[in-house]
């Protein structure tokens, strides 16, 4: 019945756009006894102990909806403190949807700030170069303008026969004069290539500020190695570890309320220690990693079973694959090698531990 999966999208991409992003944990009658959601942001707001920014001592919801029984919009706010929840519907305090925690001890709202800097809210991902967007932005207007101006342009008609007026506009040509003429209204001077210039320049630092655009460059390097992508990409992966972090402290902590929920228990949250575990950042580099492992057991660092172990097998399958081998070993070296079936296992690394 959780959301969560459902909307784990909803709470990175909010986080990334708006800095911050909420968790909250709800207690249920019924199996599986919790559930946690994904809250819109815009609707949640925190409140910690001034003397320690860590405690929540209370969470505060609002927003408007539509009552169909009543045909008007009411407001809702919902506020869950340390031992209970209370909420109010048009200001007025509603029974229904209020009552004491079974087993939270804890406000079960958990704020997840995108980039923490030590304040009440976080940062959102393009926070520092906010300024620059708004200048392309702007420079796109002004080029819009101008280009529209060429498109469509304001025709000045000068002619032999006095007008009614001594300048009278017709549509898009503006009569003037006595002179008999015709010449377009434009811009005096060529200000485009500064404009486009201006504007790469503003482009290149934007690229330069977010790691994570520096995909676009890798693609037009051509074929690199693991290695070098990894050194190219050594900022973003940076910035993925720190974000995950701040989203795996949040996740946990919201995981943990829903075990106590989940085991009917009133332990300390501490006792529901979780841990988030993450898929590597960029694919490991097959050819590199295979050398490498070549290498070990060519030195005799490494035991073939060891390396294996890391690679994530059994010792079952590991036992599997050991039987398979000396059973292939048997059958070539019986004729004419019967006693090396033992040193040819040394050899491909499978010695003793």
């Amino acid at each position: 019945r959780s959301s969560f999966q459902k909307h784990k999208y909803k709470l990175v991409r909010t986080g990334a756009n708006l800095g911050d992003t909420y968790l909250i944990v709800q207690e249920l009658d019924e199996f599986p006894f919790a559930r946690i959601i994904v809250a819109n942001s815009e609707d949640m707001e925190i409140f910690t102990n001034p003397h320690d920014q860590e405690e929540t001592e209370r969470a505060h919801q609002h927003y408007n909806f539509y009552d169909e029984q009543a045909q008007k919009v009411r407001s809702w706010d919902r506020v869950w403190f340390k031992d209970r929840i209370e909420t109010y519907i048009d200001g007025k305090f509603v029974e229904e949807y209020s009552g004491e925690y079974k087993y939270f001890t804890e406000v079960p709202v958990i704020q997840i700030k995108h980039i923490d800097i030590g304040e009440a809210y976080g940062l959102h991902t393009w926070h520092s170069i906010q300024a620059q967007m708004d200048a392309v932005n702007e420079i796109a207007s002004y080029l819009w303008l101008i280009l529209q101006r060429y498109g469509e342009p304001t025709l000045i008609a000068t002619g032999p026969k006095k007008p009614e007026k001594i300048v009278r506009r017709d549509g898009n040509v503006i009569y003037v004069g006595l002179d008999g003429d015709l010449r377009i209204l434009e811009y005096t001077g060529n200000v485009l290539p500064q404009i486009i210039e201006f504007s790469r320049i503003v482009t290149d630092y934007i690229q330069n500020s977010l790691p994570e655009l520096s995909l676009n460059k890798i693609r037009d390097l051509g074929n690199l190695s693991g290695y070098a992508v990894s050194m190219h990409l050594a900022d973003m992966i940076a910035k993925i570890e720190e974000l995950r972090g701040n989203y795996a402290d949040g996740i946990e902590y919201a995981n943990a309320l829903a075990l106590k929920a989940r085991l009917k228990s009133r332990a300390p949250i501490e006792e529901f220690q979780n841990d988030i575990i993450y898929q590597p950042i960029l694919p490991e580099d097959e050819i590199s990693k295979w050398a490498v492992n070549r290498q070990r057991l060519d030195l005799g660092i490494e035991s073939r079973q060891s390396i294996m172990r890391e690679e994530g097998y059994t010792e079952e399958e590991i036992a599997e694959r050991f039987e398979e081998l000396r059973q292939e070993l048997e059958q070539t070296l019986e004729v004419t090698y019967p006693n090396r079936i033992d040193e040819e296992f040394m050899r491909m690394g499978f010695g003793n531990e």
